[in-house]
Order: C-alpha cells, then structure tokens, then sequence
C-alpha cells in the first residue's frame, strides 16, 4: 500500500482507545440541531456517559509529527504502527493563527480558505486563501495536490479540500469543509459528521457508518468518536489486527476496534484490537463472547443496537 497522510482531526490527548470517545467541539449537522444517523444527542457534552466500558485506560496520546515513524522526506514509515502523517489526533504545531475563516470562506473571489502546514511538516497548523482550480474536482471525486499533501494547494472545489491523500501519487477524495461556525459546526449531508481540530484549522465533515457494514471506502475503517462512528484512514501500518497492541482509535485493522486490555487475555496490553461482532449473530473466536457496545439508554439514534466486540466471558464493561 503507498504511504498516506492520515492525520484525521487535532483534538489534543482527550482521545482514549475504547469503545467510547469523547469528541470535543463536534457538531450536529444542523442548526437546529438534529442529530444524523450514528450521531449524538449531546455533541457538545465532553462529560457524555460513554457506551461502555465505563472506566477506558487512558493511553498515551497519539503521535506528534515529531515522534511519528512517518518520514516526510520520504514519504514513507518504519512499519512500528503508522503508514503516514501522525495517526489519528494531532496536536496543532507551530502558528496557528489563520490567514482566513473556513467557516466563512472570506477569501477573495476565486480563491478558498484551506487547512495547511505553514512550516512545512506533515500536520495541517494554519489556514490560508488559495486559488480555486478551474473546473474543480466535486465532493467524493478523486482529487490532486501540488507540492506536499498539507500544502493547502488541491483540485477541489470552494468548502472542501483533498482528503487521504496517497504522498505517492498526490491523489485523494475531496471532502468537504464544516459550514455553519465553530460554536455550531454543520454539515449539509445528514450522512456526515463534522470532526473538528480543537484550536487547529481541520473542519472536516466525514461520513459515518456502520462498524458491521464495509461502507467506508478502501484504505479506511469506521472507527469510534464519541457515539459516533466515522470513517477513516486505517493507521495501522503493518500492525493493527486482532489482538494486537493499539495506541490511538484507527491503529487498528478495519473490522477491529481498539479496546481495553483486560477485556480480553489474548492481549497483553492497555489497550488492544479486537474483532466487531454481531449481538443477533456473534462470530467471535475460542470461548469469547459478544459484548455491547452500548450500555442501555446509550444508543444514539440511527445507531445499530447490534454492535459489539469480542471479550472474555468474564469481562463486565470494566
């Protein structure tokens, strides 16, 4: 597989792996606050009960471009866990300060207001106006960028930005932008979900999906934020499949999801990959059980009630 940027959203070290994420600053996707399906009935709420288990471990943050094994020189990675970028949360490095408003798209007319690097690394830290191609490439149509992938410089349209992108081949899949504002982030597809950065410049509204269904597109998995699931970058490099040791939300393999350790004994690890299952028709290896993934009362709406991991029968949610 061609090494990928896959830097999803900076919302600092306030993700834990487990089955349940808080997701600060997420928005629903409509100002008058519906929820979409998969989304959450307090968005906003930091404190939100999490599905289960009730006590996650908190591992370390996810990696910094400074200690990511991606090489931006290269464009490649040392095989110990992630294929590109810094994995799932960045933090914001370097000036922050924008040059233009996403939300507003202030920028002059032909020009878009995009995420980028200012400094040349491989974690978007800024925002900045550049010129909006002629006939540009849709949302969900494959994408170019010029020069590195956090250049800001890209083939979409105005509100949306090359997302994915192969450092190989420079292509990716325009994704759009949030609308609305940081306080009331939106999206204009009910089947989206705006993630957003923290204090860093992404916005970015993802599809969510179904962790029983294959509905992401090749090279992602849906992964937990919240009682949300999203699809993105699998970071999982040569690592990430059942039972294995994860760090952050989408080190693991798609169709495996990152959680505690003690709910299973075939890792020894804080935190580790287990399979998905079916509550209505469990599949889960040796004598291990299906377990829910929402506690009662937790289901948020268009959530599936039939998620669930795999756990040793003892395993109680923690």
């Amino acid at each position: 597989m061609s090494p990928r940027i896959l830097t999803l959203v900076s919302l600092g070290a306030t993700l834990a792996c487990g089955p349940a994420v808080s997701l600060p600053g997420s928005g629903d996707n409509s100002t008058g606050g519906d929820v979409p399906p998969g989304g959450s009935t307090s968005p906003s709420d930091t404190s939100s009960v999490p599905p289960n288990p009730t006590s996650p471990p908190n591992p370390d943050p996810p990696p910094q471009t400074s200690t990511d094994p991606y090489d931006p020189t290269t464009g490649g990675s040392d095989g110990s866990g992630s294929s590109g970028g810094c994995g799932f949360l960045c933090e914001s490095t370097g000036n922050t300060t924008p040059d233009c408003d996403t939300f507003l798209q202030d920028c002059p007319e032909g020009e878009k207001c995009t995420p980028w690097a200012n400094d040349g690394g491989n974690s978007w830290n800024a925002r900045r106006c550049t010129p909006v191609v002629d006939d540009p490439d849709g949302t969900g149509e494959p994408c170019t960028v010029e020069g590195s992938a956090t250049s800001g410089l890209d083939s979409c349209e105005l509100g949306s930005m090359c997302w994915d992108v192969d450092t190989e081949t420079k292509t990716g899949t325009c994704t759009p932008l949030c609308t609305g504002s940081p306080q009331a982030p939106s999206c204009s597809d009910p089947d989206r979900w705006c993630s957003m950065s923290g204090d860093g410049p992404l916005a970015l509204c993802l599809p969510t999906c179904d962790p029983l269904e294959s509905s992401c597109p090749q090279g992602q998995g849906c992964y937990p934020l919240d009682s949300l699931f999203l699809c993105a970058p699998d970071a999982s490099g040569k690592a990430g499949g059942p039972f294995e040791a994860c760090q952050f939300t989408n080190a693991c393999d798609p169709g495996v999801v990152c959680v505690p350790g003690e709910s299973t004994v075939a890792c020894d690890e804080p935190s580790c990959c287990s399979p998905y299952c079916d509550l209505q028709a469990p599949d889960c290896p040796d004598t291990m059980v299906c377990f829910p993934w929402y506690e009662e009362g937790t289901l948020p709406p268009g959530g599936n009630p039939n998620v669930g991991y795999c756990t040793d029968p003892d395993w109680d949610g923690g």
